[in-house]
Protein backbone atom coordinates (compact mmCIF):
# COMPACT_ATOMS: atom_id res chain seq x y z
CA UNK A 1 0.00 0.00 0.00
CA UNK A 2 0.98 3.21 -0.51
CA UNK A 3 1.57 6.29 2.15
CA UNK A 4 -1.42 8.00 0.77
CA UNK A 5 -3.96 4.80 1.20
CA UNK A 6 -2.48 3.98 4.49
CA UNK A 7 -3.18 8.18 5.14
CA UNK A 8 -7.01 7.37 4.44
CA UNK A 9 -7.41 4.61 6.57
CA UNK A 10 -6.06 6.68 9.55
CA UNK A 11 -8.93 8.90 9.15
CA UNK A 12 -11.81 5.89 8.15
CA UNK A 13 -14.02 6.25 11.29
CA UNK A 14 -14.42 2.56 10.98
CA UNK A 15 -10.39 2.12 11.49
CA UNK A 16 -10.43 1.24 15.29
CA UNK A 17 -7.32 3.17 17.05
CA UNK A 18 -5.34 -0.11 17.31
CA UNK A 19 -5.12 0.01 13.81
CA UNK A 20 -4.55 3.13 13.27
CA UNK A 21 -1.88 3.27 15.52
CA UNK A 22 -0.04 0.31 13.43
CA UNK A 23 -1.31 2.63 10.52
CA UNK A 24 1.15 5.09 11.94
CA UNK A 25 4.08 2.89 12.82
CA UNK A 26 4.16 1.43 9.27
CA UNK A 27 4.32 4.68 8.03
CA UNK A 28 7.08 5.67 10.51
CA UNK A 29 9.11 1.93 9.46
CA UNK A 30 8.57 3.27 5.29
CA UNK A 31 10.07 6.83 5.81
CA UNK A 32 12.81 6.22 7.99
CA UNK A 33 15.15 6.11 5.19
CA UNK A 34 14.34 9.95 4.09
CA UNK A 35 14.54 10.59 7.73
CA UNK A 36 18.25 9.76 7.88
CA UNK A 37 18.82 11.44 4.60
CA UNK A 38 17.47 14.41 5.93
CA UNK A 39 19.39 13.96 9.07
CA UNK A 40 22.42 13.49 7.22
CA UNK A 41 22.15 16.33 5.14
CA UNK A 42 22.50 18.29 7.77
CA UNK A 43 24.88 16.01 9.40
CA UNK A 44 28.15 18.52 9.44
CA UNK A 45 26.32 21.62 10.62
CA UNK A 46 27.80 21.56 14.54
CA UNK A 47 24.47 19.70 15.98
CA UNK A 48 24.76 15.73 17.03
CA UNK A 49 23.31 13.06 14.34
CA UNK A 50 21.06 11.93 17.11
CA UNK A 51 19.45 15.74 17.74
CA UNK A 52 18.71 16.00 14.06
CA UNK A 53 17.05 12.43 13.41
CA UNK A 54 14.92 13.30 16.47
CA UNK A 55 13.96 16.47 14.75
CA UNK A 56 13.73 14.53 11.33
CA UNK A 57 11.24 11.77 12.88
CA UNK A 58 9.27 14.81 15.20
CA UNK A 59 8.76 16.55 11.30
CA UNK A 60 7.67 12.58 10.10
CA UNK A 61 4.98 12.94 12.69
CA UNK A 62 4.14 16.07 12.20
CA UNK A 63 3.32 15.56 8.40
CA UNK A 64 1.61 12.05 9.13
CA UNK A 65 -0.76 14.14 11.59
CA UNK A 66 -1.14 17.53 9.13
CA UNK A 67 -1.64 15.51 5.78
CA UNK A 68 -4.96 15.33 4.33
CA UNK A 69 -4.71 12.26 1.81
CA UNK A 70 -8.00 13.52 0.41
CA UNK A 71 -6.57 16.28 -1.67
CA UNK A 72 -4.77 13.80 -3.67
CA UNK A 73 -0.71 15.41 -3.09
CA UNK A 74 1.90 13.03 -2.21
CA UNK A 75 2.97 12.55 0.82
CA UNK A 76 6.61 12.01 0.34
CA UNK A 77 6.85 15.56 -0.70
CA UNK A 78 4.84 16.88 1.64
CA UNK A 79 6.91 15.58 4.49
CA UNK A 80 10.08 16.60 3.08
CA UNK A 81 9.09 20.06 3.30
CA UNK A 82 7.75 19.47 7.07
CA UNK A 83 10.98 17.89 8.50
CA UNK A 84 12.86 20.89 7.08
CA UNK A 85 10.68 23.09 8.80
CA UNK A 86 8.45 24.04 6.05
Amino acid sequence: MSAEELLLQTVDPETSDTHRLRLRERLVEMHSGMVRETARRYAYSGEPLEDLLQAAYVGLMKAINGFDASLGHDFRGYAAVTMLGG
